[in-house]
């Protein structure tokens, strides 16, 4: 009897988890974005991961002084290598941020309508390993999203706020802007992974 009445609630389970897929893991992932941008010190601020461009916006922000110095810059051949190389790294740098953001969540929604084909393998032993990886990419898929939530939640009053002091760009503060998105994008495409 206790064997029968096992099968019956394993059976029962893995019913319910085909059927609850899309919806359970919806909102396993949703708890640990919010747990992610909890930590950054951004409750509920979902359109940091769901809007990369505004991510890139920050980035155009950022640099509207530079490109008002790059179109002053007349003759001088230095600066205009200087000011036009930094303009391309710090885009470069907020666009990496974007597409990170991009690729995780276009990431999770490939898995999670794949994955729920692979659920229902998990009721015979012989299959069972599909079933199993198919859940284990769905749990990486929402660590990666709440580590990259944290980031950017983290990362965001400072990208927000870049800016030029300005006209006149000095070197120092050129460098200082280079190297703070740099750093940030370098940690929001490396973090993830860890």
């Amino acid at each position: 009897l206790s064997e029968v009445i096992k099968k019956i609630l394993f059976l029962g389970f893995w019913l319910w988890l085909t059927t609850s897929f899309q919806s359970t893991s919806k909102a396993f992932v949703d708890s640990l974005i919010q747990a992610g941008l909890l930590a950054g010190g951004k409750p509920g601020a979902y359109g940091l991961l769901l809007d990369p461009s505004r991510i890139a916006g920050y980035g155009l922000q950022a640099t509207e002084q530079l490109t008002k110095a790059l179109e002053n810059v007349g003759f001088d051949v230095a600066d205009a290598l200087i000011f036009g190389l930094s303009y391309l790294a710090i885009m470069a740098a907020f666009l990496v941020m974007a597409i990170q953001a991009f690729l995780a969540v276009l990431e999770y929604y490939l898995l999670a309508a794949v994955v729920g084909i692979l659920i229902p393998f998990g009721i015979l032993p012989q299959t069972k390993f599909l079933a199993e990886k198919a859940i284990g990419a769905i749990v990486s898929a929402g660590i990666k999203l709440m580590v990259l939530a944290f980031v950017l939640a983290v990362a965001e009053p400072t990208l927000a706020n870049i800016r030029f002091s300005g006209p006149e760009i000095k070197l120092n503060e050129l460098w200082s802007v280079l190297l703070t998105c740099g750093a940030i994008a370098f940690l929001a495409g490396n973090a993830p992974s860890l």
